[in-house]
């Protein structure tokens, strides 16, 4: 038995919206991680793979961080960028003083 007219055009509207709000979720998290780019004065390198892109985020003092989406890279240096801040260490894993990127990213 199928659906009927208005159980069709139902599941359509929520499809519709799912999709819609994944849409939005996933700009909102590129959105977060060119601010997190922009902020920390990390660079983004994009080397194409057999397999698609894969994604390098370089912080300075700290060691690339690679993905194979933006976000998720940035996710990564990000989180350990929060380690090293919340510790309240004075250098990165690089040796690279803290300093400028603690105040950039208003850590201290």
């Amino acid at each position: 038995m199928g659906l009927s007219s208005a159980e069709h055009q139902r599941v359509k509207r929520e499809a519709m919206a799912a999709r819609n709000a994944g849409q939005r979720f996933g700009r909102r998290r590129w959105g977060r991680a060119w601010d997190f780019v922009q902020r920390s004065g990390a660079r983004v390198s994009v080397q194409e793979r057999p397999g698609g892109f894969l994604y390098e985020v370089r912080v300075p003092g700290f060691h690339p961080q690679t993905a194979r989406t933006l976000p998720d890279a940035v996710d990564q240096a990000r989180a350990t960028v929060a380690h090293f801040l919340a510790v309240g260490a004075t250098h990165g894993p690089t040796g690279r003083r803290l300093d400028v990127l603690r105040e950039a990213l208003g850590g201290g």
